[in-house]
């Protein structure tokens, strides 16, 4: 309960502010904001080889410490090497996504994902040790931080790039507070980090880069395929408006599914330790998940075009609509995404990557049928909308199998 109010806030910060942002800001600096994001996220997703997925099963905190650096150093390490890369391939990558603008700001995307990869660790260290009030705090700040960053640029008239500036500064600051407050408590694991400990920590959970990075990167691409093929054939003002749809309706939901996930993971971890499954609490939860989603949803599908329209202006009616197209698959990913970890604490990594891979196909193919078969957006969506809701379904049906454990 602690960490969902906490997430609640952190979610309406955004929201509240986004009458105001979409008023300062284009669609065209939405659509080039999403991009950044978009290719920022893949970078992340195998920055730290996902080992701070990992740091809620260590057996202590010393172990813990030595996951977060190993973590980090392999963040730091990729985000160095994706900068050399730009370097030489800026230009390339720009043209190949159909956006000359990207090409300024490419170079920004590794620098932010360091900076997400700061965050994260803290957020599983928090998760790790029943920190909910601090996870909850630190969600709020990097909402909070975010939100300002964008208004101060917005209203100092800093209009080309100004969301992309405005992402940067809201993550470094983040960071930094993420840092201050696990070393505030914790610094002497950190000080007793050693060479010899990392690699065995490394070696220890290769499955993480194995199995559950390239399973994440699927996800991430699949995810992520749909700013870049939207911005590709639509180009950055279509990609705005959904780009506005997901920061509305998509991201909060999607932000408070790992919020509840958090607490799921830890209580189901404990429970299969003691019971050797977690089917009751996995029950309990999907089924209160599942009437909160339909309430959250389904009374006010119809009115999301009108809504739209009112908060964030006339010309924001659009992404109303798709809103209206994506509610079913939100809805459904919101209840799949709160029990995935589920995989995790099974220890079933290799079905995470199957699962990923599966996600991983549909989403290209909803994507690739809808942009060859239909010149409207709209048509589009409905074909993303129809795969990924398939493709969670089989989710829920899998880790509900794992969550009985031993019960045959």
């Amino acid at each position: 309960m602690i960490l969902s109010i906490g997430t609640a806030i952190s979610q309406a910060i955004p929201v509240i502010f986004a009458p105001l942002l979409s008023r300062l800001f284009s669609p065209d600096e939405f659509g080039l904001l999403a991009l950044v994001q978009s290719v920022t996220v893949i970078i992340n997703v195998i920055a730290t080889g996902k080992y701070e997925s990992v740091i809620l099963i260590s057996k202590n905190k010393r172990d813990a410490a030595h996951l977060v650096m190993v973590s980090l150093l392999l963040s730091f390490i990729f985000s160095v090497l994706c900068i050399v890369i730009f370097l030489f391939f800026s230009n390339s990558i720009a043209t190949m996504l159909n956006q000359p603008r990207l090409v300024h700001w490419i170079f920004i995307c590794p620098v932010i994902s360091f900076l997400i990869s700061v965050y994260q660790c803290y957020n599983e260290w928090c998760v790790k040790f029943s920190l909910f009030k601090q996870l909850s705090f630190n969600k709020i700040i990097n909402t909070s931080s975010l939100t300002i960053s964008n208004l101060t640029i917005g209203i100092t008239s800093i209009s080309s790039g100004g969301l992309v500036i405005g992402e940067f500064l809201g993550r470094f600051f983040t960071a930094v507070i993420s840092m201050w407050n696990v070393l505030r408590f914790n610094s002497k694991y950190f000080k007793s980090v050693s060479v010899l400990r990392l690699k065995k920590m490394f070696f220890q959970y290769k499955q993480c880069p194995l199995f559950i990075m390239p399973a994440q990167l699927l996800n991430t691409v699949a995810s992520q395929f749909a700013i870049l093929i939207l911005g590709f054939y639509f180009g950055e003002a279509k990609l705005g408006l959904y780009s506005m749809t997901n920061m509305v309706l998509a991201v909060p939901v999607s932000v408070l599914s790992l919020a509840i996930r958090d607490v799921f993971r830890q209580r189901a971890n404990d429970e299969f330790l003691n019971k050797g499954n977690a089917k009751d609490l996995y029950v309990k939860t999907v089924k209160v998940l599942s009437v909160f989603s339909f309430l959250m949803f389904g009374l006010f599908v119809l009115f999301l075009p009108d809504i739209f329209s009112f908060v964030l202006g006339d010309e924001w009616r659009e992404a109303g609509v798709y809103a209206q197209i994506l509610s079913p698959t939100v809805m459904i990913s919101f209840v799949a995404e709160s029990v995935f970890g589920m995989f995790i604490v099974a220890e079933r990594m290799r079905a995470v990557l199957y699962w990923q891979l599966l996600y991983f196909v549909i989403s290209l193919l909803s994507w690739g049928v809808g942009c060859f078969y239909f010149t409207d957006i709209r048509y589009v969506l409905w074909c993303y909308t129809i795969g990924r809701s398939v493709a969670y379904l089989v989710n829920l049906f899998l880790s509900y199998k794992y969550a009985q454990g031993n019960l045959r």
